[in-house]
C-alpha cells in the first residue's frame, strides 16, 4: 500500500521478485536507505483480509518466515531484536519440550507455562478485551503464527532456500 515516483523506484532497482513475501518492507527498507521518506497517514483507512482457517494462516507465516530468512540475507540484514527475541524464545522452548518429553508432567508444565505467556502478553496487548474466546481464539492464533513464522525460519535456514 503506497504510491512512488517510478524514477524514484527504478533508481532504487524496483521491487525484488526473488522474495515471496515482505517485498513492500523491502522496497521500503531500501527507499529509506537511499535518502527517501515514507510517509504513514493515520487517517486512511485500509482493510485487511483475515485468513478462512487456521491452516491458511499457518501457510502465510511458514512463507513469512522463509521470505524473512531471504530478506535477510538478500540485503545482508540481520534480525531486528523483537525477531532474535522471537527465535530465542522458539529454541528455548523447543530445548525444553525435548528434554521433557520422557517426562509427561514436566512437558505439561512447560506447554502450560508457554500457553500462560502468551495469555499474559494477549492481556497487556489488549487489556480492555472481555470475552474470553476472543481471548482463547487470539492465543491460539499467536501460537499458530509464531510457530509456523519459525518453523518457516528454521525451513530457509536448513534448506538454504
Amino acid at each position: 500500500l503506497g504510491s512512488f515516483r517510478r524514477s524514484d523506484l527504478l533508481a532504487i532497482g524496483g521491487w525484488d521478485e526473488r522474495l515471496s513475501a515482505n517485498e513492500d518492507f523491502d522496497l521500503c527498507a531500501r527507499f529509506r536507505a537511499d535518502g527517501g521518506v515514507i510517509w504513514l497517514e493515520a487517517g486512511l483507512a485500509v482493510d485487511y483480509e483475515a485468513r478462512t482457517s487456521l491452516g491458511a494462516l499457518l501457510e502465510q507465516y511458514h512463507a513469512f518466515g522463509r521470505s524473512k530468512v531471504a530478506f535477510w540475507r538478500l540485503g545482508g540484514r540481520r534480525p531486528a531484536l523483537r525477531q532474535v527475541v522471537a527465535i530465542a524464545g522458539g529454541i528455548a522452548l523447543s530445548i525444553a519440550i525435548a528434554t521433557s518429553v520422557v517426562r509427561p508432567r514436566r512437558l505439561g508444565a512447560v506447554v502450560m507455562g508457554g500457553l500462560c505467556a502468551v495469555a499474559v502478553v494477549d492481556h497487556i496487548a489488549d487489556p480492555e478485551e472481555p470475552q474470553p474466546a476472543v481471548r482463547a481464539y487470539a492465543i491460539v492464533a499467536s501460537v499458530a503464527v509464531v510457530t509456523s513464522w519459525l518453523s518457516g525460519i528454521a525451513r530457509a535456514l536448513v534448506r538454504g532456500a
